[in-house]
This record gives C-alpha cells, sequence and structure tokens, in this order.
C-alpha cells in the first residue's frame, strides 16, 4: 500500500464563475489523456479512458461548456462512464484549494484511534482514519495492543474510516498474524507493465495476540474506504477475522496528485496492492461481510457473537 492514499470523493467543490478558452481546453484533455495512456494502473482501461476523451474533443462535445468546475465535471463523468475509480478525480484547483485544506484541517483535529477494553474482557479500537504517519502511527498502535495484550477478543472498528496511510493498516494486519507472515505485495504501473515495488510482511510485538485462540472482529460499513478497507480485507482473506456490517466502498487503488496546468489538477491512481492469500484486492466489489449487518448494529452483533 501507498503513503498516502485520500479518498477523493471527499474534496467536494465548489463553483467560480471563470471563463475556459478553447485553447485551455485542449491542452487539459490531451495532458490528461497521456496520463491516463501512460500511468493509469488498470492499463486496458487507462487506453479506453484516453480515448473518450480525445473523441468527445474532436467531435466537439465540450465546445459548449464554458466555466471550468462545469469542464473538470464533464471530464469526471465520461472517464468514470469507462470505469468509476473512488480514487481518481479531476478538479478546478481554485475551487479545490480552500475546500482541500479544510479538509485536512478538519481530519488533523477529529484524528481518532482510541481504545478501551469492554466487558468480558473484550478489547476495542476505534479507528476512524490511518491518515497519521509511520514513527508515530506505530507508536500508538504499539501502545494500544500493550493495553490490550491479555484480551480475549478483539473488535476493531473501521467503520465510516475512509482511508490514510497504507503503511499503518498493514502494521496493524500483522499485529495479529504469525511473524514474517507475507501480506501483500505493491505493484506500480511502469510503462506498459506493473512491476512489484514493495512487500508487507507482519510483524507481531504481542504474541498472545497472533495466535488464532484470540478471535479478531472488524467492524466496517458502506464509508469503509481505502486504507479502511485493507485492513479488513487482509484479515479476512487470511481467516484470522470475522468481517461485521455492510460491503465497504470498494476504493483500493492508490494514487499520486498531478498538475495538468494552471488551472487543473488530477488525483491519478498508480499503484495497486494484492493480497498474498487471494492475489487479488477489493477495487470495485469491497469488502464484503462475514455477517451483514446495519452499521448501527455492527458493534451489538459482534459482542452477541463472542458471547
Amino acid at each position: 500500500m501507498p503513503k498516502l492514499i485520500l479518498f477523493p470523493l471527499l474534496l467536494i467543490q465548489v463553483g467560480f464563475a471563470q471563463t475556459l478558452t478553447h485553447q485551455e481546453k485542449n491542452q487539459t484533455v490531451h495532458t490528461i489523456a497521456d496520463l491516463l495512456n501512460k500511468k493509469y494502473v488498470l492499463i486496458d482501461s487507462g487506453k479506453l479512458m484516453s480515448k473518450k476523451i480525445l473523441i468527445n474533443l474532436t467531435n466537439g462535445d465540450y465546445d459548449s461548456i464554458s466555466g471550468h468546475e462545469a469542464f473538470a465535471n464533464q471530464l469526471n463523468a465520461d472517464i468514470r462512464s469507462v470505469y468509476h475509480d473512488l480514487h481518481m478525480g479531476i478538479y478546478f484547483k481554485d475551487s479545490i484549494k480552500g475546500k482541500k485544506r479544510a479538509f485536512l484541517n478538519d481530519v488533523k483535529n477529529s484524528t481518532r484511534f482510541e481504545w478501551e477494553v469492554l466487558e468480558n474482557n473484550i478489547g476495542y479500537i476505534d479507528i476512524n482514519t490511518f491518515l497519521f504517519h509511520d514513527p508515530k502511527g506505530k507508536r500508538i498502535v504499539n501502545r494500544a495492543l500493550e493495553d490490550l495484550s491479555n484480551v480475549d477478543a478483539m473488535v476493531l472498528d473501521v467503520r465510516d474510516n475512509y482511508g490514510g496511510n497504507g503503511n499503518m493498516a498493514s502494521y496493524l494486519v500483522g499485529q495479529f498474524l504469525p511473524p514474517k507472515t507475507q501480506i501483500s505485495s505493491v505493484y506500480k504501473r511502469k510503462g506498459s507493465q506493473m512491476k512489484r515495488v514493495k512487500r508487507y510482511f507482519s510483524k507481531g510485538k504481542i504474541q498472545h495476540l497472533q495466535t488464532a485462540t484470540v478471535p479478531i472482529y472488524v467492524l466496517i460499513n458502506d464509508q469503509t474506504a481505502s486504507a479502511g478497507e485493507s485492513l479488513a480485507y487482509d484479515l479476512q482473506a487470511f481467516n484470522r477475522a470475522t468481517i461485521i456490517g455492510q460491503t465497504s466502498a470498494g476504493a483500493a487503488h492508490a494514487n499520486i496528485e498531478k498538475s495538468i496546468n494552471k488551472s487543473f489538477m488530477m488525483l491519478l491512481p498508480h499503484e495497486k496492492s494484492f493480497n498474498s492469500k487471494t492475489q487479488s484486492d477489493y477495487e470495485s466489489t469491497g469488502v464484503v461481510p462475514n455477517v451483514s449487518t446495519d452499521s448501527e448494529q455492527a458493534l451489538e452483533v459482534a459482542l452477541e457473537m463472542i458471547k
């Protein structure tokens, strides 16, 4: 998984009235098409996306669009009509700048990684984002697991967790698997091929938690995305956890930010991670729970199952 995964649908756009020139439209479409063709993580889909917007440009489908915001929205609609990637988006820089800053400030102030021991010696960890970096994040995880090292069962709550640092999700997964288990491999787009660039192995700190005698339950819902999903997917793939709740969002790709020109930027998916057990991921399908229930009832269902 990548260092940082943001869920672009959370970056809500607001409109600004400016005039968009034909020259800028032409340059924007060709730059985006080139990136999709050369860098997008799904090679065949990238070619089709590129072809789609170039044909639309040639056919004059964008001629009547005069606003930057409307143009970005139309390009997104056209590209997503080929493949609806939740980690990809084209944005008008002027409209996204303030919203992005406000979003990141809100995340910074509301990041939650909390834990406690519930009745019947059940460990409970509530994680609303993985948007914290490795040294600090690993210290937080280690401290939580030390406090919960003697529990008889563990509940990991990633409902409404929209992602963040994939390294931290993999690190937490590794705490519940036998030492040196290969969790996943990360592949990055390199020209016309996908090449492996990283592998994740388990590095557990608490031996008691790495044994199958401590059952793990993961709570998810339809707002669980990206790195939040990877936690549930990987533990489920290794038969190490029971997943409870709703099917998750299905946003598995890692993205990077690309500047198109002075007006537009793009979040471009360029990496994907394959679980070592399934040789697949949760892109577009989401993580399907073992036990389906309403999001609000997921914790109650888990506690009943533990009893």
